[in-house]
């Protein structure tokens, strides 16, 4: 095998790996916003989309976003104030 040849097999796999990476990162992240995300009526959480990792140009892109018309309301607050609504704390049983 050339050097030519087994450099491109080697990018390859590892931007398939880069990729793989990136999406488990995002899905964690997906995780940690749901878990910090106030729960009315679950609106919020069900529109939280991971955005698969693309190659664009030469560089990988991925990311978490929610379109929900009110989301930045909830994570910024109206007028420079905090919304201040704060999660209910899992209850558990034993």
């Amino acid at each position: 095998m050339s050097i030519d040849k087994y450099l491109a097999d080697f990018e390859k796999k590892a931007v398939k790996q880069i990729e793989k990476s990136l999406n488990d990162a995002m899905e964690e992240m997906k995780y940690q916003i749901d878990q910090n995300t106030p729960i009315d009526t679950s609106k919020l959480i069900n529109d939280t989309k991971v955005r698969k990792t693309q190659l664009v140009g030469n560089k990988l892109v991925a990311s978490v976003d929610n379109r929900t018309k009110y989301a930045v309301y909830v994570e910024y607050g109206v007028g420079g104030r905090k919304y201040n609504y704060h999660k209910r704390k899992q209850v558990y049983y034993s």
